[in-house]
């Protein structure tokens, strides 16, 4: 038992939170997973295989967490509000020295529903903000491209692409102002 759970032990003491990547964790979790099918059949009427069995399990759904943590919707802002939930000791300007051990320390499986409000709304303030980075860009793009008319005034050429990207945009911040993560925005 040793064998299987001796990579991951390392890889969660050893790696720094900023260098963690879930997919490399997720393939010795598989190796430990596909080792734990190996054991003879003796070991698995032992206890201790089935608390190896549960922790294997745990670990697996701690992973999938993490991924989603490391995901470029979780701002500072968030950290902050997850470290607070999480009462951690650690602060958004010292993440740096935290390991993957630190958060499995801290249970965010027992925390998991917080923890997922948290996700939940950085994600919906990280659409928010893609969709007014779009809006920006167009509008950055956008060429307001004047025409004379009769040597008498001058008139916008294209006007309909203009009003027509008006209108979205409008509709667009209409529907942005009804969702439920612009007032955390």
């Amino acid at each position: 038992m040793k064998q299987i759970w001796d990579p991951i032990d390392s890889m969660m003491n050893e790696t720094p939170f900023n260098v963690y990547q879930h997919k490399n964790m997720k393939t010795l979790l598989a190796e430990a997973q596909q080792k734990l099918g190996t054991v003879p059949r003796l070991v698995l009427d032992y206890d201790i295989f089935q608390v190896y069995k549960t922790q294997l399990t745990n670990v697996k759904k701690f992973n999938d967490i993490l991924s989603e943590l490391r995901g470029e919707a979780v701002k500072k802002q968030h950290w902050g509000q997850l470290l607070s939930v999480l009462k951690s000791p650690y602060r958004t300007d010292n993440m740096s020295q935290m390991t993957v051990w630190h958060f499995w320390e801290l249970d965010l499986l027992a925390l998991k529903s917080k923890v997922q409000g948290i996700l939940d709304r950085a994600r919906g303030q990280y659409q928010l903000e893609e969709q007014l980075s779009k809006s920006k860009e167009l509008w950055g793009e956008m060429v307001l491209d004047l025409a004379k008319y009769k040597s008498k005034c001058k008139l916008i050429r294209g006007w309909d692409d203009l009003r027509m990207a008006l209108d979205d945009d409008i509709k667009m911040l209409a529907s942005m102002r009804m969702s439920q993560f612009f007032k955390d925005f």
